[in-house]
């Protein structure tokens, strides 16, 4: 075992180490793919109809081309389109082993030994090859963070205006990816920390910044352009989101708060179906918050205050939230943050794929009538938002008509845009059928979850990764810390809006703490240079 320890250690710095590694991770994924098939992930059918709008120069729904950035719905959705689901399952394959190969490649900056025991964690991790097994954003996100941690770990060995400028561009295309990705920006402390000069820190940081910005800077500028606002991606309400969903948002609170229950009452409950199944100002605001009535209530804003207020009623009112429940908000923070950081993520046991049909979550009417009021789904108090969030437009082309308590549909002022809207409805319909490919074997899958829940989670490798740093003192701890501090930062930017436990959004940024603790571990020890170890990648 010890001879073979040394030959691997010594193979760490050949040139055919990193082709050697991505063949074997490539091996390793596609014995797993026996069993565990790709299938489709968080919010597939958005990132579908987001890629089909993306030529549409003016999209018929507005909305759902800035609901996703471009780079996670382009890597979505081609594949699907020119090969189906078997090339997505190709690609998610080349994606899973281009990051083990990324993350070992970051490791080997601390010695051989950190770059083994990073590929072989991260292999050996069940979690972090089942979000490469669902085609959607997650997996995209986890390889960019990959290319984006190598990025930031060759700017600070060897630090350079050239180096830090491509860091920058690394975090602008992760944002790309998936907005909440943002804090990784956080990464400009290397420059700071940077073995150079002080001028020289101030010259990377520059050129970090200015590189981090033009792409979003230039996609906000094309939605602007396109459809009247300019923003990364519509509506990121997250502290009111936050806010609303865990009761916090009354119209006590302030002036802003009253504003929007006044509208509320008068504009939304007397509608359906609000109306048909009884909801009072009371139960909307102190006894039920969900999701439907938090999508009505960012149409609502639309609708009464305009498409380019910005929705500044509702962050009014979500500031007015936390400063009047400080404590709540921020003990709700911190539940989101630590059951985040204990979770993963599992692997549907797939179902044979079925001739296209409409897209789950397309807006269709609902079924029931007046004369019935069926129990509404998922334990909600009504059976649908008021109006999809789809129907917010610049010029209001696009309206939502109810029939009755439960019967609506959507209903287009332009011809061309409602035939578009069908089109797009089977389009994305036809290559969601695509998935999965085929079954594989749920008795497999079953113990491939069960492996992954006993994993061990985020939080482990963070503490640990802390406890090794802190007492070792391994070479260039101060990039360590800054890759795990951002994506803990990330981890807790989204627990700040996002109410629920995801593991989706955890697995892509766990290497980070993998390697916080590989390289604690592992990592050489004393003042070193600015070469990599062993000849490092």
């Amino acid at each position: 075992m010890g001879s073979l320890l040394k030959r691997l250690e010594a193979s760490v710095s050949t040139p055919a180490a990193a082709p050697a590694l991505f063949v074997g991770a490539l091996a390793v994924y596609a014995l797993e793919s026996v069993a565990v098939p790709v299938t489709a992930g968080r919010d597939l059918q958005t990132y579908i109809v987001n890629y089909l709008q993306l030529g549409d120069w003016k999209a018929a729904v507005p909305i759902w081309s800035l609901l996703r950035t471009p780079l996670a719905s382009l890597s979505v959705g081609a594949p699907l389109e020119l090969g189906g689901a078997w090339l997505a399952q190709a690609l998610l394959g080349v994606l899973f082993a281009a990051s083990i190969t990324a993350w070992a490649r970051t490791a080997a900056y601390f010695g051989s030994r950190a770059a083994i025991a990073t590929a072989a964690v991260l292999l050996l991790d069940p979690g972090y090859s089942i979000l490469f097994h669902q085609d959607g954003a997650d997996s995209v996100s986890a390889a960019a963070f990959s290319g984006l941690a190598l990025l930031a770990a060759r700017a600070a060995v060897r630090p350079s205006t050239r180096r830090f400028a491509a860091v920058g561009l690394g975090v602008g295309l992760a944002t790309l990816v998936r907005p909440t990705n943002e804090p990784l920006v956080l990464l400009i402390l290397l420059a700071v920390i940077a073995p150079s000069a002080r001028k020289w820190k101030a010259v990377f940081a520059i050129a970090f910044i200015a590189a981090a910005a033009v792409l979003p800077v230039a996609w906000a500028v094309n939605n602007r352009i396109r459809y009247h606002d300019f923003a990364l991606v519509r509506g990121m309400n997250l502290v009111f989101g936050r806010a609303f969903l865990d009761g916090l948002v009354s119209p006590r609170n302030g002036p802003a708060s009253a504003e929007l229950a006044r509208v509320v009452n008068e504009r939304l409950l007397k509608q359906e179906p609000y109306r048909s199944y009884r909801i009072t100002p009371r139960q909307f605001w102190t006894e039920v918050h969900s999701f439907r009535m938090l999508v009505d209530l960012n149409v609502l804003s639309d609708r009464v205050w305009g498409w380019d207020s910005d929705y500044a009623i509702l962050k009014r009112a979500g500031r007015e939230a936390v400063a009047e429940h400080p404590g709540k908000f921020v003990g709700g923070v911190i539940k989101t943050l630590g059951w985040d950081l204990l979770s993963t993520v599992a692997a549907p046991i797939p179902v044979p794929p079925t001739s296209a049909s409409p897209a789950q979550g397309m807006p269709a009417s609902a079924g029931g009538g007046p004369e019935q009021l069926p129990r509404p789904t998922e334990g909600d108090v009504i059976p649908s938002s008021r109006e999809s969030r789809i129907v917010s437009t610049p010029d209001d082309s696009i309206k939502e008509v109810w029939t009755s308590p439960t019967v609506h549909n959507i209903v287009f002022k332009r011809p061309a845009d409602t035939r578009r809207f069908g089109e797009l409805n089977v389009q994305t319909a036809q290559l969601i059928s695509e998935l999965p490919p085929y079954t594989g074997r749920a008795s497999l899958i079953h113990r491939f979850d069960q492996a992954a829940r006993a994993f061990p989670p985020a939080i482990v490798w963070l503490l640990a990764g802390l406890a090794a740093v802190g007492i070792r003192r391994p070479r260039r701890s101060g990039f360590l810390l800054t890759l795990a501090g951002a994506a803990f930062v990330t981890l807790l930017a989204i627990a700040t809006g996002v109410g629920e436990t995801v593991g989706e959004y955890v697995v892509p940024l766990v290497p980070a703490f993998v390697l916080l603790t590989t390289a604690g571990l592992f990592g050489s020890r004393g003042r070193g240079g600015t070469g990599p170890v062993a000849s490092g990648p």
